[in-house]
């Protein structure tokens, strides 16, 4: 259990890093399309590409994190009037179906990514090998399966006699 945890946490070190570098470079792209555009009148083509691909790596890499850390949104007003044993049961029973969807999108992420129509596709603008921005799929599932075991582990040890507020 104890390794799990390290893992996790080392993952979520490494997503920090990772959406701190994206959102720069979104960022940068973004401004850097507005000013060729608007103000040297020389638009940057690849601009709105690199956006895109950033914002999809975004949008998987802080899924994970959102789990990691237990802030994704959520209608908890049955959720509060729950205790004891059936809190968390029902909290088991969400973590295990988070882990197993994404587990199932992982395990469905890596043949899809490995097919040959995914290794001849290239971006328009750029020419960039498309398969950069798709491994966001995998490599966003694979974080998540693994936050979510985490979390699903330290559900299930508490649900075996631990307290509400733990």
């Amino acid at each position: 259990m104890v390794w799990i945890s390290k893992i996790s946490d080392f993952i979520l070190n490494i997503e920090k890093i990772l959406v701190t570098v994206l959102l720069s470079i979104m960022f940068l792209s973004l401004t850097a399309g507005v000013v060729f555009r608007y103000f040297l009148n020389n638009p940057l083509h690849w601009s709105e590409e690199v956006a895109i691909f950033t914002l999809a790596w975004l949008t998987f890499i802080g899924g994970s994190m959102t789990i990691k850390r237990q802030q994704t949104a959520a209608v908890t007003f049955l959720m509060e009037r729950l205790s004891g044993r059936t809190y968390y049961l029902l909290n088991l029973l969400s973590y295990l179906t988070i882990f197993v969807f994404s587990l199932f999108v992982f395990c469905f992420s890596i043949p899809w990514i490995l097919s040959p129509n995914i290794a001849f596709q290239k971006s328009l603008a750029m020419q960039m090998p498309m398969i950069y921005p798709y491994l966001s799929v995998p490599v966003g599932f694979l974080f998540l399966t693994i936050h979510s075991l985490e979390l699903l582990l330290k559900n299930f040890k508490y649900s075996e006699g631990g307290s509400k507020e733990a």
